[in-house]
């Protein structure tokens, strides 16, 4: 029975190996990839997995993963002894194990800004060289991609109230709803119309009207005859 693993957030350590098959369906693909995480002593750890991609998924990682990439593995471990062809001294062969993870699925993680630079810088280069830039232009992946992080706020109500935002979120306050950065409700249902909406209708009114006569027919009658107005 395989045992089935899970690496989430894995890292390419190389280019990969392909290995053609006599068809596409035994098409092998290689490769190692890295975890790197803390021990309880605080010690970095890195761990290695030996992976095999078969098939159109050999196709896919030979094409699309490089050094450095970050992928998340379903797979199984399948572990075979291989023989070195040395004798070790009391007669016996000389074996070691392999468990490589045959993969199952995989998907593409985050970038790491290394790889996010590296990437961006290339691409501004080839812009140059193509002329979408100007030559002398100085601008830089590391500035592109640089963030300015939000200071840490408090919730202030009043001040939610006058701009309907806490942060980057819409803010609704119970018995009142949303609020539209003026301390009003967004909803208007109930509200009594101001001088500037009456004024606003009787100007579409009179446009009607004038529209109306222009087709030699009533907005009424356009309406009966399928027409659609355009207010």
């Amino acid at each position: 029975m395989d045992n089935l693993v899970f690496l989430s957030n894995v890292r390419a350590a190389s280019n990969p190996t392909f290995i053609p098959g006599d068809n596409a369906n035994t098409h092998r693909c290689l490769l190692t990839v890295i975890k790197n995480r803390k021990a309880r002593d605080g010690r970095d750890l890195r761990e290695e997995f030996s992976l095999v991609f078969w098939g159109k998924y050999a196709q896919t990682a030979a094409l699309y993963i490089e050094k450095g990439r970050a992928l998340n593995i379903e797979g199984a471990i399948r572990s075979y002894l291989v023989d070195t062809g040395r004798v070790k001294a009391n007669g016996k062969p000389e074996v070691y194990r392999l468990n490589p993870i045959h993969v199952r699925s995989f998907e593409f993680g985050a970038d790491s800004m290394k790889n996010l630079t590296a990437r961006l810088n290339e691409n501004i280069q080839r812009a140059k060289a193509e002329g979408l830039m100007a030559p002398n232009t100085t601008i830089t992946a590391e500035y592109l991609l640089k963030t300015t992080p939000k200071q840490w706020m408090d919730f202030n109500p009043e001040m939610a109230r006058q701009t309907g935002t806490y942060g980057n979120a819409k803010v609704f306050f119970k018995g009142q709803g949303f609020v539209n950065g003026t301390a009003q409700p967004t909803a208007a249902a109930n509200q009594a119309p101001t001088a500037q909406t009456t004024d606003i209708a009787a100007q579409i009114a009179q446009l009607q009207a004038q529209l109306s006569a222009m087709a030699g027919q009533s907005v009424n009658a356009q309406a009966d005859n399928g027409a659609v107005s355009p207010f």
